[in-house]
């Protein structure tokens, strides 16, 4: 019987409320079983917001060290827990080393980086799939069962009511306006970030109809929260002010999300809400948002597009300017 299962998370916001899928079919598919995930900083807490998770461990993975001391201690520490499954989603060496060396019995994963040894559970084809989601699902079905065709349910992070009410407390926010939120930041790089004066622009247009606007983000963000501030003084920045499950909960009070293709815009989908998500030098194809309630904005008939480079090769970005405020309103308004 599988009592206890183990998850090694993704490093990245979004790829961990993808995870979201494979961690509910885990769930569906071994009801009785306890879930932990094993998850770096960057995205531990988000997986608060995951009723399955019952346990958490913090991968040691600090400033890009390899840490092998820390790693062998969390492993000892694992090892008492005993663990029957072990789903290692990374497809990196060192994300495998853990389970490994806690002796878990079953560890699954896709085929990379020579795991050979440390997987027994070794998945090939799984680049095959069309989506990055699929690929983490894949791995909580027995070999070849899973097909492009197959089911699964998207992410769906639950805010709990009482962080809700304390954020509202928190900032003493008057809910009697509509709420849309801006996301401008986008950690990857500038191909991927709309120019923060046509968010603004999009600001006035709201503001002016009825709606408040709130910004969120975080440090790299900052810049861009005051350049939007500026043009536009009537909205909320919130840039920096927040936790990260903070920040959830504010979005889980918006009555619509632009957002460019970033960690928030995942989140933002999970929690069933309106949300536009602009795609400059990516592609929704791979990573889209999942939701209900996703508007994908995106420039066609650029031959450059999509490049998947942090800045514009070409010095144009043409794929994010040649959107206008105009026509992202006239999306979010029909």
């Amino acid at each position: 019987m599988t009592s206890r299962i183990l998850v090694v998370a993704p490093a990245w916001l979004g790829d961990m409320v993808m995870a979201h899928s494979l961690i509910q079919v885990v769930q569906s598919r071994y009801p009785e079983a306890r879930l932990a995930v094993l998850a770096p900083k960057s995205t531990l807490q988000i997986t608060e917001l995951m009723p399955e998770i019952k346990e958490r461990y913090l991968m040691p993975d600090q400033h890009g060290q390899f840490n092998l001391w820390a790693r062998l201690k969390l492993a000892w520490q694992l090892r008492a827990q005993h663990f029957d499954i072990a789903y290692v989603l990374p497809n990196t060496w060192k994300s495998a080393l853990i389970p490994f060396l806690a002796g878990i019995p079953k560890r699954v994963g896709a085929l990379g980086e020579q795991r050979y040894v440390l997987l027994n559970d070794l998945r090939r084809g799984v680049k095959k799939l069309p989506l990055m989601v699929q690929r983490y699902v894949t791995l909580a079905y027995p070999q070849q069962t899973f097909l492009e065709s197959t089911p699964f349910p998207t992410p769906r992070l639950v805010v709990p009511e009482i962080l809700r009410d304390t954020v509202k407390q928190k900032f003493a926010l008057d809910l009697a306006k509509p709420v849309l939120i801006l996301s401008p930041g986008a950690a990857f790089g500038p191909a991927k970030r709309w120019p923060a004066e046509y968010f603004a622009a999009v600001a006035q247009a709201k503001m002016a109809s009825g709606f408040q606007v709130w910004i969120i983000g975080g440090p790299a963000e900052v810049p861009l929260g005051k350049a939007i501030e500026e043009l536009a003084p009537l909205v909320q920045n919130f840039v920096m002010k927040t936790s990260l499950l903070e920040m959830a909960a504010l979005l889980s009070l918006a009555d619509q999300v632009l957002t460019n293709d970033s960690g928030p815009m995942h989140i933002a989908a999970s929690l069933d809400i309106p949300v536009f998500a602009i795609f400059g030098s990516s592609s929704a194809q791979f990573t889209p948002p999942l939701g209900d309630q996703v508007t994908i904005i995106e420039k066609t008939g650029l031959e450059c597009r999509p490049c998947f480079e942090r800045t514009c090769p070409l010095g144009h970005y043409a794929c994010l300017k040649e959107m206008t405020p105009e026509q992202v309103l006239a999306r979010m308004n029909q």
